[in-house]
């Protein structure tokens, strides 16, 4: 919290680590019921700001003092009114896969495919902080990212498209009816061949940047405009 931070930054990083780290244990308890295996404790993060635009207010560190500057940066930013600011801990990856779904339908599973992928890859790192990224359609991102194993992306997009269901079913149950159009961005990683590893890094709604997506602006917008005028017939019993 913004008031944690102003008061005594110090102690603001040691327990958002210490927070993570119980996080940590809660996860390591599911992963020897499910018989997978236990992943160390977070030694590494972001910090970060939320509503920010792509990763302008999103700064890393790798111990307590890195994450405590970082902290005191952010709530200090001139303008900003958040109170609260994200801590999370590090997940190594190797390209960004961004998913746009529109109009999507839970009874339609045609409607759970994105209308587009977008492979991106952050190419610059300053002071902590993320900059530049690179672009790249599905071929040449195996080739930049996955050695040009074909199988490894292949299994990456699989395991991406069920984790996105379970977000649109998510969804549902945090409103009645779901957003017209959202983005969401997996992080993949290749872990040997023909096998990866899938996180989720966020769920964007409207206002998520089209990075480059050349039928973006017309597929979305002309989305929006039918949500406004979607036919009422369904409701007339009630």
């Amino acid at each position: 919290a913004r008031q944690a931070v102003a008061t005594d930054p110090s102690k603001a990083a040691m327990e958002a680590m210490q927070a993570l780290k119980n996080l940590a244990d809660a996860r390591s308890s599911w992963n020897r019921q499910l018989g997978q295996p236990e992943k160390p404790y977070p030694n590494k993060g972001v910090a970060k700001l939320g509503w920010s635009w792509e990763a302008m207010d999103v700064q890393a560190w790798k111990n307590k003092q890195e994450l405590e500057r970082a902290l005191v940066s952010l709530v200090e930013q001139p303008g900003s009114m958040v109170d609260q600011i994200f801590v999370q801990e590090w997940v190594d990856f190797e390209v960004e896969m961004r998913h746009f779904f529109v109009e999507v339908d839970l009874h339609d599973r045609s409607t759970w495919k994105p209308k587009y992928i977008v492979y991106t890859v952050f190419k610059s790192r300053d002071d902590g902080c993320f900059r530049d990224f690179d672009k790249y359609d599905r071929q040449t991102a195996i080739g930049m990212t996955f050695q040009n194993d074909e199988a490894a992306m292949a299994d990456a997009e699989r395991q991406a498209e069920e984790l996105c269901g379970r977000w649109l079913q998510w969804l549902q149950a945090q409103t009645h009816s779901l957003p017209t159009v959202v983005r969401m961005d997996i992080m993949a990683r290749r872990l040997g061949p023909g096998k990866a590893a899938v996180s989720t890094g966020e769920l964007t709604e409207l206002g998520g940047c089209f990075l480059g997506w050349p039928q973006g602006p017309s597929t979305v917008f002309s989305a929006m405009v039918r949500s406004c005028f979607k036919t009422t017939s369904a409701l007339t019993a009630y």
